[in-house]
């Protein structure tokens, strides 16, 4: 029963949760053969300035990272 918790900006949040959402349910179910049906998903919106953190950690854009498109060879070659 994984669960997974996602601070997200919140117009991010109001225009892509849902698909967010299956996404990462079908990650799960691809990567750890978790059923469907075993969801749980928490969802932290939160205005500018509510998380602080240097977005930039060991020369890494950790933003750029985060919202790089990417493809599931991609995805799979990152996880191993």
């Amino acid at each position: 029963m994984p669960l997974v918790q996602v601070d997200i900006p919140r117009a991010l949040f109001e225009a892509h949760a849902g698909k967010t959402s299956v996404e990462l349910g079908q990650a799960f179910m691809e990567a750890l053969e978790v059923p469907a049906s075993d969801k749980f998903q928490i969802f932290r919106p939160n205005e500018a300035g509510e998380i602080d953190f240097d977005p930039v950690h060991n020369g890494a854009d950790l933003l750029a990272e985060a919202y790089r498109p990417r493809s599931r060879a991609e995805a799979a070659a990152a996880a191993g």
